[in-house]
C-alpha cells in the first residue's frame, strides 16, 4: 500500500504538470491570436444585441447562452475605438470557460470511474486537435460539452443519493446544454434510455429515480424557454410559440445546408485525424468490455455517445468539433481496459515491485505521449505558423474607422474574404477547421458601426463600383470578387489574397481664374477643355456615363468643356491587410 501511495503521487505530480502546461498554453494562445471562427463574431454581435445595441447585427439561428455569457466582457468595451483587447479579452474568457469545462468532465468521471482514472480522461479530453485549437476561441462547443459533462456529474450524485436537488440540477444543467446547442435537447432522451434498461435488469421500478427523471425533464424545458424569453426581451422580440419555432427552423436551416463534397461517413476520418489511434482502439475494447459486464454506468455514458454524437450523422454539414461534446463519453469507454486492469492481484502485485513502478512510469508516459500525440501535433502547427497572430480583422476594420469620410456609410462590397494558415488541410473533410471567413460581421463588431452587406459586384474594380453605388463617398472592404473563396481554396490551394480596404471621400472644386481646385486635384483651363493633375497618390474622376479614369501622381488626364461640367473627382485611401501573402498547401 506504500508503494501505491507513492505511486499516486507521482501521478499526481505528472498529471498536475501536465494540466498546467495545457492552461498555460491556451491562455497563451488567448493572448497572442489575432483571429477567430466566423461564428465566434455572430455570437459577439449578439451580445452586443443583447446589451441594446440596436445596430448590432442579430443571428437568430444561434442559442442565446454563449452570447450572454461574454455579455460582460463585451460591454467593457462599448463606446470604444477598435482595440486588440476586444479580441484578447474574449479569448481570455473563452480559456477560462474552457478550463471550467474540463472541471466538469473531470466531476463526470470521478463519479463513474473514480479520481485517477478521471485525470486521465480530463487529460484525454483536452490532449486532442479540437480543444488545443478551439479552446480559446469564442465557440460552443467546448462549453456545451462542459454542460453536458456537468449533467452527467449531478446524475451520478441523484442516482446514489436520490435526492430530488440534485435531479434538478440535472434539469438546471440539461436546459442550459440545449440552450447552448440545440441539438442537446435530446439530453433527457439519453438518460431515460439509460434508465429504462437498467430498469429492465433489475426487473424492478425504482420509483425515486424516475420522479427525478420527470423532475430533471420538466425543469430543463423551463431553463431552456427561459433563456430563449430573456434573449426575445433583450433583442425586444415578442416571446411566443411562433418566434421560438422561427429561432429553431433558423438552426434546422443552418445545420441543414449542404456544402461539396460533404458525406455524413467524413466524420469518422475526422475523427481519427483529431483524436489517437491507441485512444480509439482502447475504446473499442472498452466496449466490448461493457457490453460483457452490462453495468447501469457504460449504459449511461453510452447515451452520451449515441444521443450526443448520433444525431450529427443526420446534419448535411459536417465539421470536426461538432464531435467534441461527444469526445468525454468515447473517452469513458477508452478508460475502461485501464479499469479492469487495475483490479486485477497480479497487476497490483506487479505495482508493489520496484522494478514494476519504473516499468509503470515509462509504460504510463509512452501511452500518455501517443494518447495525446494528435494534440502536440496540433501545437507545433499552430506555434510555428505566424497567420494566427497576424492582425488583418482588427487593423483593417480600425484603419477603416479612423479614415472612414464624414457623413457615408460603411460598405462590406463583394462575397466573405477567406483566410487561412499555410497547413491548411490538417482534417481533411472539414474546410472550416483551417478556414477564417472575414465578413461584414468582423467588423462591425469591432467598430461598433452597422456595415451595409452589398452582394452585389457591378464592376470587378471595387472603386469604380462604389463611386456607382454610392456617389457621395464610402468607406469599404473589398471582399472576394466573384463568390466565397472556401471552396476554390480547399480544392486547389490557391494563395490567400489581401483584404482590400478603401476609404473614398467625393472632394468639392471650386473655380478659380486657373480652373478648378479642391481637395489636393487642380483642373487647368487648357484650349478646347481643361487638364487634371493628380497630387494625391490616388484620385478618380467620374466622367458619367464614361467610365470613371484614375489619376495618379505625374499623369494628365485631358478633358472637354463637357467633361468638366459633369466632373465628379474622388480621393481614395487605401490599404491592404495582411500586407505578405500566405500560400497554401495544395493537397
Amino acid at each position: 500500500m506504500r508503494n501505491l501511495r507513492q505511486i499516486d503521487r507521482w501521478l499526481l505530480a505528472v498529471a498536475g504538470a501536465l494540466l498546467a502546461a495545457t492552461v498555460a498554453y491556451i491562455f497563451y494562445r488567448a493572448l497572442v491570436l489575432r483571429i477567430d471562427q466566423w461564428d465566434a463574431f455572430l455570437y459577439l454581435n449578439n451580445a452586443r444585441r443583447f446589451l441594446g445595441e440596436v445596430h448590432a447585427d442579430y443571428s437568430l439561428d444561434k442559442p442565446p447562452v454563449i452570447p450572454a455569457l461574454f455579455m460582460p466582457v463585451v460591454d467593457a468595451f462599448r463606446g470604444e475605438p477598435p482595440s486588440l483587447d476586444m479580441l484578447i479579452a474574449p479569448h481570455l474568457f473563452s480559456a477560462c470557460l474552457s478550463v471550467v469545462s474540463m472541471a466538469a468532465v473531470f466531476l463526470a468521471f470521478r463519479g463513474a470511474v473514480g479520481w485517477r482514472l478521471a485525470i486521465a480522461g480530463v487529460l484525454l479530453t483536452i490532449g486532442n486537435r479540437i480543444f488545443l485549437r478551439y479552446a480559446p476561441l469564442v465557440m460552443s462547443d467546448i462549453v456545451s460539452a462542459g454542460w453536458v459533462a456537468a449533467t452527467y456529474a449531478a446524475w451520478f450524485h441523484a442516482r446514489s443519493r436520490r435526492e430530488l436537488r440534485w435531479y434538478a440540477l440535472v434539469g438546471v444543467c440539461i436546459g442550459l446544454a440545449a440552450a447552448t446547442r440545440y441539438q442537446f435537447a435530446t439530453l433527457p432522451f439519453a438518460i431515460g434510455a439509460a434508465e429504462l434498461v437498467a430498469t429492465a435488469q433489475a426487473r424492478r421500478i425504482n420509483d425515486r429515480r424516475w420522479l427525478g427523471l420527470v423532475l430533471a425533464s420538466v425543469l430543463s424545458g423551463l431553463v431552456f424557454l427561459g433563456c430563449l424569453y430573456l434573449a426575445f426581451s433583450w433583442i425586444q422580440r415578442p416571446f411566443t410559440v411562433a418566434s421560438v419555432q422561427e429561432a429553431l427552423s433558423y438552426a434546422a436551416a443552418g445545420a441543414s445546408r449542404e456544402w461539396p463534397h460533404e458525406e455524413w461517413w467524413h466524420y469518422f476520418p475526422m475523427l481519427a485525424i483529431s483524436v489517437s489511434p491507441l485512444v480509439l482502439g482502447a475504446a473499442v475494447v472498452g466496449v466490448v468490455i461493457a457490453l460483457v459486464r452490462r453495468r447501469p454506468r457504460d449504459l449511461l455514458f453510452a447515451g452520451w455517445v449515441l444521443f450526443v454524437g448520433g444525431p450529427l450523422f443526420r446534419i448535411d454539414h459536417n465539421e470536426a468539433r461538432y464531435l467534441y461534446a461527444a469526445f468525454p463519453g468515447m473517452y469513458y469507454f477508452a478508460l475502461l481496459p485501464l479499469e479492469e486492469l487495475a483490479k486485477t492481484q497480479r497487476f497490483r502485485a506487479w505495482l508493489e515491485a520496484s522494478r514494476g513502478r519504473v516499468a509503470l512510469a515509462g509504460a504510463a508516459l509512452a501511452l500518455l505521449v501517443a494518447a495525446v500525440w494528435p494534440g502536440l501535433d496540433q501545437v507545433r502547427l499552430d506555434l510555428k505558423d505566424p497567420f494566427f497572430e497576424e492582425d488583418v480583422l482588427h487593423a483593417s476594420a480600425a484603419w477603416l474607422v479612423e479614415h472612414h469620410p464624414e457623413g457615408t456609410p460603411y460598405v462590406w462590397y463583394g462575397r466573405p474574404h477567406s483566410l487561412h494558415p499555410r497547413a491548411m488541410h490538417t482534417l481533411y473533410h472539414d474546410e472550416f477547421f483551417n478556414m477564417f471567413n472575414f465578413g461584414h460581421h468582423e467588423f462591425e463588431y469591432f467598430s461598433g458601426e452597422s456595415m451595409e452587406e452589398n452582394w452585389q459586384w457591378p464592376g470587378r474594380e471595387p472603386v469604380t463600383g462604389a463611386i456607382r453605388m454610392w456617389p457621395q463617398g464610402v468607406a469599404l472592404i473589398a471582399g472576394t470578387v466573384d463568390d466565397w473563396n472556401t471552396r476554390e481554396l480547399i480544392e486547389h490551394g490557391s494563395p490567400v489574397v489581401p483584404v482590400d480596404t478603401l476609404a473614398i471621400e467625393r472632394l468639392t472644386l471650386e473655380r478659380s481664374a486657373e480652373g478648378w481646385t479642391g481637395g489636393g486635384v487642380t483642373l487647368r483651363r487648357v484650349s478646347g477643355g481643361a487638364r487634371a493633375e493628380a497630387a494625391e497618390p490616388e484620385l478618380w474622376l467620374s466622367l458619367a456615363p464614361r467610365p470613371a479614369a484614375r489619376l495618379t501622381p505625374g499623369r494628365t488626364v485631358a478633358l472637354s468643356d463637357d467633361d468638366v461640367a459633369t466632373l465628379t473627382v474622388y480621393r481614395v485611401e487605401r490599404a491592404s491587410f495582411p500586407v505578405r501573402e500566405q500560400p497554401s498547401d495544395a493537397r
